[in-house]
């Protein structure tokens, strides 16, 4: 099987109801290891900017997404805050973040300038109370209200005082929480004391008659319509002059009862009140569908909210609902999210993820396959029915690993397991197994795929099972195996039937085989490397069929493959053309012909008219980023379920839609030269950074780094951005979700720095913002200094040529008077030259008299060497001896000079062959009298005195040389002869050998006989391949040594080869390195070479030594014999 699964299960059929399935709700989560400040988010607002602000306990936080810049109180700083504990913020439309402290009253941030000021916390006319700030408001004419620990009060724009509006008490004090501009521009204040409401400032605060005390936040739901938050739950009424008329009947109202409310945030846009309570954590609110929804901690849940106290509510520009708790830091909901539907079903107590196979029933239940055995879920009535493993499959699944899960047209839903097959029709499970005694069963157990073709005949895909088709008629299967049919291989992931009468399967390593089913022949598709035309991967998971008849296969690394299903034809869509992932689990077309493609890394919906393609993944609120294989499919109602690891979504196509939120995009930050500037330097920018739109630098300011921000906050790591320096690059930089660019060295001149970014949904948002930059050049590269300098030279250069000239005029005549001086010396020098011609003439004609003598001298040596080589190669004996004696043989004799140091010397005494290679003292002529000489005493040794025996030969030899030259008189007189020689007994193939410093090689008949004992071995061996018989270390001469020749016997085999040689080779220079040759090498040489005939060994010889010499000179006389018996 493909995989092993081992898990205990119970057969039993267990239902259990479904307690509503709502969406579950991904929350963001900031803390203080995010970077806040600290983990109370008392106050949250944002900016004109766009940027958000939090209130906390211990500072306040501006965040753009990425990172937070933390306000907090500096000692002996007026630009700071006055006091780290805050209670509320105010933004609104003005150039003004109002920061309302705990003991300091209100703290005032200029965003243009990055001043900071304070109200109130010096002004001794205000009591203590007025110093503890609860709550803000600006109003439309710009000034703002400030609620205190006692009154009410306004600071106007442009001041800096805080002015009373409700007086506070003497005795006790007036808290007010919160405040609220009605759409008639009216104020309500909740306060300690109830409700007021404040009409104009001719007009007294009025006590709004019957309100609570308990009131900690106000919003208008529709004209004149208030809702309160209370210790008690919500409150509502309306307003009419100074009446007020409590409404009771919100169907809400009782399940908040009992419960205080912290905050209400009512969102125009989808109709939703968001409700902050005080330990009962989130409600939504929908007003439009009258749904109500508690959203609070769920460990199983992933991104659940962490607490139940929630302190402040806030909606963004860009919908994202932003959660201040009192002691876990911010919560973050994008409420513009994509509608991907439920992604977790709760069955009990457990929820139900790792979904593998989906599908529906005519009935409208939906069938989720699971590594449990299968569950039905009826979407009327919310009910869950659990199937469990079967093995004998009458109550449930063969198996509980569910694979594959189909919906045939008869109605009828066949389950695919890793344990066999079963079929569900009517209340009944019916399972098929393979079984090798009885035909037409299945023929894997693994099942992994459905299809059904225009008989209605069903196709499954089995591993290690091939290819089944069952036969409604007959119930019985038919199997495709690669024994039996054209298919490729055993092991099918998939399978499908097209509009075209073909069946796809879809293999794991051969790609994909095609069956024609009218004409009963098998085509194969598969990957080549070198084919960029065909499939893309050997590995087809998915397979699809679209309403055009094309086939698309989706590959295990390879991405998609559309095939035309006429033409055949592959075109490969992968990760390089966007696509989410290229390990294709599943692929659907909506009613519209676009086509999802489902991933191991998110969903890709493919625009089949424009061929764009968007990608989904787990931040846009799928069950996570892998879907599982068979996990996708069509129900009736056109809806889109799919499954995987987290769960499963089941969505409408047209629900889903990118947001066109344009973001706020500024430059956050710019460095020069390594150096940061500050944002709201007035010399460096007409405006502050975010706002100015030219910059002047000088040439020594010519790197910088530019740092961006755009600011939508749902999910701020998949904004994009790139920029483009016009005059510098010549394309835009795509600079991914690392919003930073460098530049160095840039010229001096005239550029313009465009920049944009993407919304979350990667929507290239408006039109690029730009920047003009003035790199102004060094002064001696402006125009006027260039032209200075240039007069400057011209005045230079003609007065040098005015003074050149006249200098030239006086050397002239200086040099005149020279001319004739030296006029006069030449024709003397004239004089002196024609005789020396005269004289060096004469001894030219001498010198052609002597070269003419010298070649004439030389000519007769020649001739003379030459006539002595004629004598040396008589008195060479002849080889054909050797062929006489009927053996096979080859030489190898090349002089240094004309006439040759080295001689070589046969002879045959009845069944004995002598042969000898020696080499003279010198070379040229003398070595020629010297090879002569020892010439003539082998013939007188061998041949008159007829001895045979090496030893002996070369005793005598010795002998005769030392008394032939007088060495005995003279000890200095070092000349003779190096030696090898050796006699043959032509009927046993003995071989008898003495040497003088020159060895003889033997290399064995048996190719087999490989060399492991080095090149030294002296006896045949089953490892040795060539034996050396080396010779005495001392010469045919007068010698330190004169001790008797050694004798070596050594008994040959037929086809033995025998070399005898002088040294003139192994010293001879040459190679890349220009070192000698060495025997080492003549060895491998005669070892390599030995199996071939005599002749092609003396080819093989000579073009080796030639190569090795190269085009240096031969170095000594050169002699190798070689003899095969």
């Amino acid at each position: 099987m493909r995989f092993a699964v081992s898990i205990l299960m119970s057969l039993l059929l267990s239902a259990g109801m479904l307690t509503g399935q709502p969406e579950h709700l991904r929350f963001g989560h900031l803390r203080n290891d995010h970077g806040l400040s600290q983990n109370s988010g008392r106050a949250i607002k944002q900016d004109r900017d766009g940027y958000i602000w939090i209130a906390t306990e211990s500072g306040l936080n501006r965040y753009d997404g990425k990172t937070f810049e933390i306000f907090r109180f500096i000692p002996g700083s007026s630009n700071c805050i006055s006091n780290n504990y805050l209670n509320a913020l105010e933004t609104g439309k003005s150039k003004y973040v109002y920061i309302g402290t705990d003991g300091k009253g209100v703290d005032v941030y200029n965003i243009e300038t990055g001043e900071m000021y304070n109200a109130g916390a010096d002004d001794t006319l205000l009591n203590e109370g007025a110093r503890f700030v609860y709550s803000l408001f600006e109003r439309s004419d710009g000034s703002v209200l400030v609620g205190t620990g006692n009154g009410l009060y306004r600071i106007a724009s442009g001041l800096r005082k805080m002015l009373p509006v409700i007086p506070p008490l003497n005795e006790g004090n007036l808290v007010f929480r919160s405040l609220c501009e009605l759409s008639n521009g009216a104020i309500l204040a909740a306060s300690n004391k109830g409700v007021y409401l404040i009409q104009g400032e001719k007009k007294q605060p009025e006590l709004l008659p019957g309100m609570p005390s308990n009131v900690y936040c106000l919003t208008e739901n529709g004209f004149m319509k208030i809702l309160a938050g209370t210790a008690n739950g919500v409150l509502a009424f309306s307003i009419s002059g100074s009446s007020v008329k409590a409404d009771t009947g919100l169907f809400y109202q009782t399940a908040l009862k009992g419960i205080r409310i912290n905050d209400l945030l009512l969102d125009p846009g989808t109709e939703l009140l968001w409700v902050a309570t005080d330990d009962r954590g989130l409600y939504e609110i929908s007003l439009k569908q009258k749904t109500i929804r508690n959203h609070h901690p769920e460990l199983r849940i992933p991104q659940s909210l962490t607490t139940n106290k929630i302190k402040t509510l806030f909606l963004d520009k860009a919908g994202v609902l932003w959660i201040g708790t009192y002691f876990d830091g911010l919560h973050f909901l994008d409420t513009r999210r994509k509608k991907f539907g439920p992604s977790i079903l709760q069955y009990g107590e457990n929820f139900l993820t790792g979904i593998t196979g989906v599908t529906a029933d005519t009935s409208g239940n939906l069938w989720l396959g699971s590594l449990n055995g299968v569950y039905r879920f009826n979407l009327h009535t919310n009910q869950i029915t659990h199937f469990r493993e079967d093995p004998k499959g009458f109550s449930g699944p063969v198996n509980s690993f569910v694979t594959s899960l189909f919906t045939d047209s008869q109605g009828r839903l066949w389950i695919g397991t890793d344990g066999g097959l079963s079929l569900y029709e009517d209340g009944k499970f019916t399972c098929f197994l393979p079984d090798e005694n009885r035909a037409g069963t299945i023929s894997g157990y693994s099942v992994w795929g459905f299809s059904e073709d225009r008989l209605g005949r069903i196709w499954i895909a089995t591993w290690d099972g091939g290819l089944s088709c069952y036969d409604n008629k007959t119930g019985a299967f038919t199997n495709y195996l690669p024994e039996n049919s054209g298919i490729s291989v055993r092991n099918i992931n998939s399978v499908l039937c097209d509009n075209k009468d073909r069946v796809w399967a879809g293999t794991w390593e051969r790609g994909l085989d095609m069956l024609d089913l009218k004409t009963g022949r098998w085509k194969n598709f598969s990957y080549n490397r070198n084919d960029s035309s065909g499939i893309s991967h050997n590995i087809i998971l998915s397979l699809f069929c679209d309403k055009n008849g094309d086939v698309w296969a989706g590959t295990f690394g390879g991405g998609l493959n559309r095939i035309d299903g006429n033409t055949l034809k592959i075109q490969r869509i992968t990760q390089n053309e966007e696509l989410a992932d290229n390990s294709v689990q599943g692929i659907k077309e909506d009613h519209k012909g676009n086509l999802w493609v489902f991933t191991m890394h998110g969903i890709s919906r493919i625009n089949m008219s424009s061929h764009e393609i968007r990608n989904y993944n787990a931040t846009d609120g799928l069950q996570g980023n892998e879907f599982s294989q068979n996990g996708s499919f069509f129900t009736q109602n056109g809806f889109l379920l799919a499954s995987g690891p987290g769960g499963f979504n089941y969505f409408h196509p047209d629900s889903i839609f990118d947001s066109y939120y344009i973001p706020p995009l500024y430059i956050s930050a710019l460095t020069i030269n390594n150096h940061p500037t500050d944002p709201f330097d007035t010399l460096m920018f007409k405006k502050r950074l975010a706002d100015t739109d030219t910059l002047w630098l000088s040439w020594k300011q010519n790197s910088f780094t530019f740092s961006f921000t755009a600011l939508h906050f749902a999910q701020p790591l998949r904004i994009q951005y790139a920029c483009k320096l016009e005059g510098f690059d010549d394309d835009w930089v795509m600079l991914g979700n690392h919003p930073m660019i460098r530049y160095t060295g840039i010229p001096p001149g005239t550029y313009t720095l465009f920049y944009k970014a993407t919304n979350c949904d990667g929507i290239w948002a408006g039109e690029p913002k730009k920047l003009t930059i003035f790199i102004h050049p060094p002064f001696w590269s402006t125009w006027w200094f260039i032209l200075l300098a240039s007069l400057f030279v011209v005045t230079v250069i003609i007065l040098t040529i005015i003074l050149r000239e006249r200098a030239l005029k006086v050397r002239n005549r200086i040099l005149e008077t020279k001319v004739e001086e030296r006029t006069s010396e030449i024709k003397q020098q004239k004089e002196e030259i024609l005789a020396q011609r005269d004289e060096i003439e004469a001894q030219r004609d001498m010198v052609l008299s002597q070269k003419e003598e010298i070649s004439h001298i030389h000519s007769e040596l020649t001739s003379s060497i030459r006539y002595a080589l004629r004598i040396q190669e008589a008195m060479l004996p002849g080889l054909d001896l050797l062929e006489k004696c009927g053996l096979d043989y080859f030489l190898v004799f090349r002089p240094r000079d004309i006439v040759s140091g080295d001689f070589y010397w046969t002879a045959k005494l009845d069944n004995i062959l002598v042969i000898a290679v020696a080499d003279c003292t010198g070379h040229g002529v003398p070595g020629a009298f010297m090879s002569m000489l020892g010439i003539a005493f082998l013939k007188e040794i061998v041949q008159k005195e007829y001895i045979t025996q090496p030893e002996v030969v070369l005793r005598k030899l010795r002998k005769e040389i030392v008394k032939s030259l007088k060495q005995r008189e003279d000890p200095h007189q070092k000349d003779g002869m190096d030696i090898a020689l050796c006699a043959i007994n032509l009927d046993t193939l003995e071989l008898q050998f003495a040497g003088a410093n020159n060895p003889l090689y033997i290399v064995g008949s048996k190719p087999s006989a490989v060399s492991s004992e080095g090149p030294d071995c002296q006896l045949p061996t089953a490892n040795c391949q060539l034996i050396e018989l080396k010779g005495d270390k001392m010469p045919i001469g007068m010698h330190e040594r004169m001790d008797n020749f050694c004798l070596h016997t050594h008994q040959l085999q037929k086809g033995d080869c025998v070399y005898l040689f002088s040294d003139g080779m192994a010293d001879q220079f040459g190679g890349p390195m220009g070192k000698k040759l060495k025997y080492k090498a003549i060895k491998e040489l005669l070892i390599s070479a030995a199996w071939q005939p005599m002749e092609r060994q003396k080819r093989i010889t000579e073009l080796a030594f030639d190569e090795w010499k190269g085009k240096l000179e031969q170095v000594d006389d050169v002699t190798l014999m070689g003899i095969r018996v």
